[in-house]
Parts: C-alpha cells; structure tokens; sequence
C-alpha cells in the first residue's frame, strides 16, 4: 500500500501536506481489455479479458475541485488509470435542429450560466454539491426573453434539464422559467455552437469570445435584425412563424454581426 502511495507521489510530482486520503490503497481486481486490443473479440472463449490486481487510492486536494482516483497495478506499479470520480450534473433542453417543423431533440446546453460560474462545452457545470440554477446568460450567448426570466434550479450533481414542450412563442415545459421558451433554447444552443465553430478559424477575434445579445419573442411579426450589438427575433402571427425557432433565421442574423466585427468592411 504505501509503495502504491509512493507510485502516484511520483505520477503527480508530489503529494501535498494537506492533501485527504479517503481510501489509502485497496485491494481489487479490475477487468481491462487485452493489451493491443482492436476492439473486436477475435480470441478464444474466456480470452477477451485481463484480470489486474490494483491497489484503488482515493484522496482530496486543497483548491482543487474534484475527488481524485488512482489505479496502481499491484505487480507492475504501473498506474492503469487516473480520474475525478465526482459525478457532475449538465445542463440540458429541447431544442429545433434545423426548423419549428421538426421533432424537439434534447440537447446539452454549452457554456450554459450556473450559479455565477458557467458549463462547459457539453454542458457538464462544476459544482459538486448543494443548490445550483442554470439559466440562458451563457458565457458566449445572452438570451433576453420578452415572455419573462429564465432560471432551473436543482441540487448538484444532478441534471438540470429545461426539458421540451409544444406550442410556440411564450409556451415553455412548466419548469425553467417564463423565459424557457423555444426560441431561448433553440436559438442559445446554435447560437453557442455557432461561436464555437467561428472562433476555430478567427481565435483572435474577441467578438467572437465575447457575449452577444440574443433577443427573442419581441412583439412583432415576420422579421428579425442584427441591431450593431445583438440579434433580434419575433414572436409568430400574421402568417408567420416565430422567427426565433428557426435556426437559418437567427444563424443569417448572425452572420451579419460577424460581418461587421471581422475587421473587414461590411458588404
């Protein structure tokens, strides 16, 4: 055991003082897949796995999120696997994928805001405990919704979905909000993704990696506009649909904000 401690010293370039063992060095057997394993089981019955026997150490570290897992081999001294065994929630809702006339699909919410802080890229927040609450104030995207607020809250670590519903313009699921509406879903999801993509090939761009307003559910119909500093989308009626549910309409909106911050005169 306190060779295996030894290992993960030296894996990490050192322990700290202060750092707490929850689990010092126990004994188990742990199945892995043959070395230079392709995938597909070509051996013989029984030979489509290895048994190791690994010492599992657990600790906790001072300013650093996370409860910290190794796997020492206990013949080799070899560390076949390290991680953060936290189980951490995501933000997750319904959104179009191409128009309102699609099925809603679930979708994780990227760079979605919690609790002051914000999601990752797939949605997953940081907050291991207590109460958390996600809305649409997203790190790239800010969605200001005229049928009111959005705000799901939960207790971490588990999924904060804002969930799917019919209708259109102010319906929402009955959880997530006033503002959890279609078009604040729809429209921070590509919108995020949009971002992401663009930064990709202009990471110098600080437009880009900044917020930009989204506003849906404005009480108008049959348009929508880029504004110099936000897009701007209308509630459905006179025959038109909810330009915020359609994602080729806020995606051209768009369009238009990076034509005027990509350094390059607009056409």
């Amino acid at each position: 055991m306190e060779t295996a401690q030894q290992i993960l010293a030296g894996y990490l370039g050192g322990m700290n003082a202060s750092d707490q063992w929850l689990d010092e060095g126990r004994l188990s057997v742990l199945p892995l897949a043959p070395q230079g394993d392709s995938g597909a089981y070509n051996a013989l019955p029984g030979g489509g796995v290895d048994y190791h026997l690994v010492y599992t150490l657990t600790f906790r570290r001072d300013g650093a999120m996370g409860t910290w897992e190794a796997k020492v081999d206990a013949h080799t001294g070899e560390v076949l696997a390290f991680r953060d065994a936290n189980m951490y929630g995501g933000v997750k809702g319904g959104i179009y994928p191409t128009s309102n006339l699609d099925a809603e699909v679930v979708r994780p919410m990227p760079y979605a805001g919690v609790s002051g802080s914000y999601a990752n890229a797939a949605g997953v927040y940081p907050q291991a405990s207590g109460s958390v609450s996600a809305s649409f104030t997203g790190k790239y995207v800010k969605v200001t919704d005229s049928c009111g607020a959005s705000a799901l809250a939960g207790t971490a670590p588990a999924d904060l979905s804002f969930g799917t519903s019919t209708g259109t313009d102010c319906t929402t699921p009955g959880a997530g909000g006033a503002g959890n509406t279609h078009s604040a879903r729809s429209g921070y999801y590509h919108l995020t993704l949009w971002k992401i993509k663009a930064m990709a090939w202009l990471p110098s761009n600080t437009w880009l990696t900044g917020q930009v307003g989204d506003n849906v559910n404005l009480n108008q119909t049959c348009n929508a506009y880029w504004n110099g500093s936000s897009v701007n989308f209308f509630k459905s009626g006179g025959g038109c649909s909810n330009t915020g549910e359609l994602p080729t309409v806020f995606l051209h909106e768009i369009g238009h904000g990076l034509d005027s911050n990509d350094g390059s005169p607009s056409s």
